[in-house]
């Protein structure tokens, strides 16, 4: 009785395991990115090239892998908690 109960609970096991599949992704990972600065500085520019740059040279690929949600803030920084707000709440 006792064997008749751990081969059930054996075969079910492996019955569960093999139904169980890994949730996958709805698609890419989202990055909120705010840049302070205006995009007309060659400087505010490069910063963010070099922030693509280093998703590229991790192997990330945006677009596919990411998409960068990007709020440029050019004026006040306490605009900054106003333009974050909205990217905080996506989880």
């Amino acid at each position: 009785m006792v064997r008749l109960a751990v081969a059930i609970l054996a075969l079910a096991l492996v019955a569960a395991s093999l139904v169980c599949e890994a949730q996958q992704p709805s698609g890419p990972a989202r990055i909120g990115f705010l840049p302070i600065g205006s995009p007309s500085n060659s400087y505010d520019r490069s910063l963010v090239a070099a922030f693509r740059q280093g998703l590229r040279d991790v192997g990330v690929v945006e677009n596919r892998d990411v998409v960068l949600e990007m709020k440029r803030l050019a004026v006040a920084p306490l605009a900054l908690a106003l333009l974050a707000a909205p990217l905080a709440a996506w989880r």
